[in-house]
């Protein structure tokens, strides 16, 4: 089964660079939005994503209201959500941790990093 991912950043060639890396590998479909407010409205119209790859700073809606709004909301409140970001604000940083998002990815981020962290986290669950 096809893992569905949200690539969630307001900068296009990101998103692209990002799209390609993961395309690579036919283990998921991807959806992007350029902006929180873009991928609220697919949440709120019936998208479930497996997980959410969420730029920090964005127009409309950032990385932060986003996961708040996210986390606030019954429906959603277990989404996995990636946090990427080219800034090293720790006060960011320990927000988005207090919000329960799974992981973190410094930009610009290496096919490498990228499949460190979302492998992980979109792998079938085991039996117990």
């Amino acid at each position: 089964m096809l893992r569905k991912i949200l690539i969630v950043d307001d900068d296009a060639i990101a998103r692209m660079a990002v799209a390609g890396v993961l395309e690579s590998e036919n283990a998921w479909t991807l959806t992007q939005a350029g902006d929180g407010r873009q991928a609220l409205d697919l949440l709120e119209a019936g998208f479930r994503p497996d997980l959410c790859l969420l730029d920090v700073r964005m127009p409309l809606i950032d990385g932060l209201e986003f996961t708040r709004r996210v986390r606030a909301d019954e429906r959603f409140r277990d989404l996995k959500i990636v946090v990427t970001s080219g800034s090293t604000d720790r006060e960011a940083i320990v927000a988005f941790a207090r919000l329960r998002v799974s992981g973190f990815l410094p930009k610009p981020c290496s096919a490498e990093k990228i499949f460190g962290v979302l492998r992980p986290l979109l792998a079938p669950a085991t039996p117990a």
